[in-house]
């Protein structure tokens, strides 16, 4: 793969095994250099996976994936702070699956995921270390037809440190899922987890939902409702300095309920579906930045609402076509000012034509329109964009398939984050080969 912008890279993957045993494995590599200075970036991935049939009612196996990125970060144009970025991701997971017949499964995991960040620069050098354990117990049924049953039991130690911060966060949580078809084309959906996190005590959530296909006019009606809970991060409650961001120790965790209801229409035999859905979430103690001094903050009481259309389907055996469209109102409830990051209309629009058994051709097209971003407790408007991205591939041969595409076709100029100018226009060709 290469392309503008001193972009190139490219990734292999191999698999194999026997009737018991499979194995894979795959490894990547990309630089690109990027449009502004002191920008450039590169990143290798690798990952295996090992799987054992031991008995025909016992599997076991493993994975890993290790990530690696060195890169340059310039700030933003608001904010120029350039230093170097040193980071790896690994993580590690061994299971164990019981499968005694075809309609009961249980399988236990346990997890090891470690992370190391380095920020250099003129003036300071910070770094942060973490690593996750995780065990996780989870068992499905599938009783009959008409009814599955999920349920688990997990549990993970969290330790981080950095700049004089030394902290464990223990958490544990059951969780149940239950799916049931009481009478044809009508679905019942129940969800329940309990949580207890060390700093913040016990929290339960859950999800109801319901949907009804009606079958003689390819209608189906669907809904749902729930609530959320989100604990605040390590580095929201103590700061990191390689981030810039100073502690907030008195954050709370953030809540939400949220409902919606929508409708989806077939036409010609399920070829096109149409859909709309209506939803509305109400926040508590909204997660939210400071941009004044780069703190986690709350935003004691939010709401949020909106319709979301659609239009999707095979117009011929070659034409395939997607229509979407978003419209949100997401406000603090309390100064009645807008929530940055949230824009009040998303437009796009996807399609692909397969010419021949050889080529393909396609496009999208994706417009915001009215948002407002910086900060919170005085949001500034930012301009609207619309990018447009055309792509095509080749299938040379049985093996090779050449690939290309033109993002951000008509060089729109824009940020999609206040401060951080997008990509111009970028052209990337690519190979790929399969045996």
């Amino acid at each position: 793969m290469g392309g503008s912008y001193g972009t190139y890279g490219g990734s292999g993957t191999l698999s194999g095994g026997t009737q018991r045993l499979g194995v894979s494995a795959s490894l990547s590599h990309e630089h690109a250099d990027n449009n502004r200075p002191d920008n450039a970036y590169n990143a290798t991935n690798g990952a295996a996976r090992l799987d054992l049939v031991v008995t025909p009612v016992f599997t076991v196996g493993g994975t890993f994936r290790d990530q690696k990125r060195n890169y340059q970060e310039p700030g933003s144009i608001t904010f120029p702070l350039p230093g170097d970025v040193g980071s790896e991701n690994r993580l590690g997971t061994v299971y164990s699956e019981w499968r005694p017949d075809a309609d009961f499964r249980s399988r236990l995991t346990v997890g090891l995921h470690q992370r190391d960040y380095t920020f250099y620069s003129s003036s300071f050098t910070d770094s942060v270390m973490g690593e996750r354990r995780l065990l996780e117990w989870q068992n499905v049924w599938e009783t009959n037809d008409w009814l599955e049953l999920v349920g688990g039991l997990s549990a993970s130690r969290e330790h981080g440190a950095w700049s004089g911060t030394n902290y464990t966060e223990n958490q544990s949580a059951g969780y149940f899922l239950a799916t049931a078809r009481p009478v044809q084309n009508v679905s019942l959906t129940v969800g329940l987890r309990s949580d207890h996190f060390e700093s913040y005590g016990d929290e339960t959530t859950g999800r109801l939902g319901l949907a009804w296909r009606l079958s003689s006019s390819d209608t189906k009606l669907r809904a749902s409702c729930g609530n959320g809970f989100q604990a605040p991060g390590a580095d929201d409650r103590y700061g990191v300095p390689a981030y810039f961001q100073p502690a907030s120790p008195g954050i709370a965790p953030e809540r939400s309920r949220s409902w919606d209801a929508g409708v989806d229409q077939g036409f010609l035999g399920d070829r096109i579906t149409a859909s709309a859905t209506y939803f509305q979430t109400h926040f508590d103690n909204l997660f939210s930045y400071d941009l004044d001094t780069f703190a986690t903050i709350n935003i004691p009481d939010a709401f949020a609402n909106g319709v979301e259309l659609s239009l999707a389907g095979r117009l011929s055996d070659t034409v395939t076509l997607h229509v979407g469209y978003t419209r949100l109102e997401a406000e603090n409830e309390a100064n009645k000012l807008r929530l940055i990051r949230r824009p009040r209309h998303t437009v796009t629009l996807d399609g692909d034509w397969r010419a021949d058994s050889a080529w393909t051709f396609g496009g999208g097209v994706r417009a915001v329109i009215d948002r407002v971003d910086g900060n919170p407790y005085a949001p500034a408007r930012l301009e609207d964009y619309t990018t447009v991205r055309l792509f095509a591939a080749w299938q040379v041969c049985k093996d090779l398939v050449l690939r290309f595409r033109l993002e951000n076709a008509l060089d729109e100029k824009y940020q999609e984050t206040q401060g951080y100018p997008a990509l111009p226009r970028a052209a990337y060709l690519s190979a790929e080969w399969r045996r």
